[in-house]
């Protein structure tokens, strides 16, 4: 029977062998002795060892007082997955629940946590990799993967940022191919929406192209006034951006 080792929600590590997960008791200098995850909850006192490398189980130390099971290991291995995904990648919680679940046999993904339960893990584990909110745009940094969208394949996104010293901070996201639309347009249409615009800045301005017979948001940029001189500074870092 071959063992595995997943990790546990501390980061620790968890032996899965033989349907039954243990966590570690006593790390020796030739063996590591393993203690069943339900020594608490079902009283349970089996314990198996293994090898500095977590490998070579011996036989079970001990009677489980539970029943194995192969599908529970599975399930703590598809949560682990989801975590590995929430903070190595920017797919919404959404995508990352869908993508596992849709690789599990149907009786193991109905012992998963409800979907709500998953999500909201998903998202505490995603925010704790969040930078800090800044209290001023003087603090406000975007670096590396955060200037790219999400997915297997990530584009640069934040296409324009008129830095901290700036008199009035500017910043333009959208993809190139969002820009490569925008510059063979024949008209633009701009929007603006307050009700959504993180509060460091004044709104949110939405500029839309032609898109074949639709008109499409191509750019938005978060803008931190209101001003005439706003708008049109805004306008023209929009048109260098487009033409670029």
């Amino acid at each position: 029977m071959e063992s595995k080792i997943i990790a546990n929600q501390k980061n620790g590590k968890k032996l899965c062998f033989d349907g039954f997960m243990y966590v570690v008791k006593h790390s020796g200098k030739k063996q590591i002795t393993w203690r069943c995850e339900k020594n608490s909850s079902a009283n349970c006192k089996a314990t198996i060892k293994t090898d500095l490398e977590w490998k070579n189980p011996s036989s079970v130390i001990g009677i489980h007082t539970h029943p194995g099971s192969d599908d529970k290991i599975k399930v703590a291995e598809a949560r682990q997955n989801m975590k590995r995904k929430a903070e190595s990648t920017l797919d919404k919680p959404t995508q990352i629940l869908a993508s596992v679940v849709s690789t599990l046999p149907d009786e193991v993904s109905a012992l998963l946590p409800s979907e709500e339960t998953c999500r909201h893990t998903l998202r505490n584990i995603r925010s704790k990799k969040r930078p800090k909110d800044p209290k001023t745009l003087e603090e406000l940094s975007i670096e590396d993967d955060w200037k790219m969208t999400s997915g297997p394949e990530p584009r640069l996104f934040l296409q324009l940022d008129n830095g901290k010293e700036a008199p009035e901070r500017l910043l333009v996201f959208g993809t190139d191919e969002s820009l490569q639309l925008l510059a063979g347009s024949t008209s633009w249409f701009m929007d603006g929406t307050f009700s959504v615009v993180p509060y460091l800045f004044g709104q949110l301005y939405v500029i839309h192209g032609e898109v074949g017979t639709d008109r499409c948001p191509l750019l938005y940029a978060l803008m931190q006034r209101q001003t005439q001189s706003s708008y049109e500074k805004t306008g023209i870092q929009l048109t260098s951006c487009s033409t670029n």
